[in-house]
């Protein structure tokens, strides 16, 4: 004969209830496996105090009971333990309150509100306040909607378009994780590419910005960039009594140094002006090569 594992002992934690519903349920289908129902009735007995565990015996052990007494009514005595009378006001309104929960799938809402049902004594109107509540306990507008389209809905209906919905769901965020990764492998893939450097094309735009802006470049004979008149080796004129003045320039806060240059061969035109309380000497020639103006603070002197 095939060896078939027992359920777990009953526990006697939380809803006993319930426990004790689903411990008696496994020890049925238990015996009918194991072909133990032809066995006398002592046998079956013991096979039922050693399945449900060592706390639910000691409970039997406070029974008041006989050496005759056959497994069924043993099961009586458990029953009458376990479940208190039933309140069927108090059914309905668990029945009726009961919406399906976060996280909670469909078939777990649907399993638990059939056999919700079965506790509140519908009858024939079971089927249809079990659609009822499954239609108003729906956790997803969109799924409420279709159903309450439909004005032929029966319960078997009901659960089919949920079940559809989900799966269809499900199989939504799988394709779109599978986009999401496919997405994420070509863009890694892109950011592997070789590309210059940035230390390369900051240097090459800073030179060409300093070509660009700066006022001293092509300035000199020889016209090389960046090149100043000072240090050019290819000057083919000899500055001749040049003077330097600096001059001072008040925008944009920068300070600006010019050499200014002067041929002795060309005759100056001078002239004393009274700049008061100074007489300060200025040349007047307007083909002169070069524009000069005293400096400020030889002034103040």
């Amino acid at each position: 004969m095939e060896i078939f594992n027992p359920s777990k002992p009953l526990s006697l934690d939380g809803n006993l209830s319930e426990r004790w519903k689903k411990t008696k349920q496994s020890f049925e289908l238990f015996m009918v496996a194991t072909e133990n129902n032809a066995k006398p009735e002592p046998v079956k007995k013991a096979l039922l105090l050693h399945l449900i565990g060592e706390p639910a015996r000691d409970i039997y052990n406070t029974f008041q009971v006989c050496e005759d007494e056959t497994v069924d009514k043993v099961i009586e005595r458990f029953e009458n333990h376990f479940l208190p009378k039933s309140n069927t006001v108090y059914d309905r309104f668990k029945f009726f309150t009961r919406n399906q929960k976060d996280g909670e799938t469909f078939e777990q809402y649907y399993t638990d509100l059939k056999n919700s049902a079965k506790e509140c004594k519908f009858d024939n109107l079971r089927d249809e306040l079990t659609r009822d509540r499954l239609v108003c306990g729906k956790q997803l507008d969109r799924v409420r909607d279709s159903l309450l389209r439909d004005v032929d809905l029966t319960l078997e209906k009901a659960a089919s378009i949920s079940r559809t919905d989900e799966h269809t769901q499900n199989q939504m965020i799988e394709m779109k994780g599978l986009h999401v990764d496919a997405a994420y492998k070509l863009e890694k893939t892109e950011d592997s590419k070789p590309v210059k450097t940035s230390q390369e094309n900051i240097a090459k735009n800073h030179v060409t910005s300093i070509i660009k802006d700066c006022r001293y470049c092509n300035k000199v004979k020889c016209k090389k960039i960046i090149h100043f008149a000072a240090k050019c080796r290819s000057k083919h004129f000899k500055a001749v009594d040049s003077m330097e003045n600096e001059s001072q320039v008040s925008q944009v806060n920068e300070l600006c140094f010019q050499a200014v240059g002067t041929d002795n061969n060309v005759n100056v035109w001078m002239v004393d002006v009274n700049v008061m309380p100074k007489i300060v000497k200025m040349k007047i020639d307007t083909g002169a090569q070069a524009y000069v103006i005293v400096n400020v603070k030889h002034l103040r002197n």
